[in-house]
């Protein structure tokens, strides 16, 4: 569910980006800034949901024998 949301939230930064395009092709500098501002947030979002709905990596492997042994200098 959440990966769903992210992609989404990924996707939705592409016409944010053109509608930025077409204010600032328009000389409207104050508002393309915010646009692309916009942009930005809902694109990390996107990539922070997708990231909360990863499956986090195995741990390595811990060999607990030597965990007793002191290490010599």
């Amino acid at each position: 569910m959440l990966r769903a949301l992210g992609v989404a939230g990924l996707l939705a930064t592409v016409p944010l980006m053109l509608l930025a395009l077409r204010a600032l092709a328009g000389r409207d500098y104050v508002g393309g800034a915010l646009v692309v501002f916009a942009a930005a947030a809902v694109g990390h979002l996107g990539l922070e949901l997708v990231a909360l709905d990863a499956e986090p990596a195995p741990a390595p492997p811990t060999d607990d024998e030597d965990d007793d042994e002191e290490v010599p200098r």
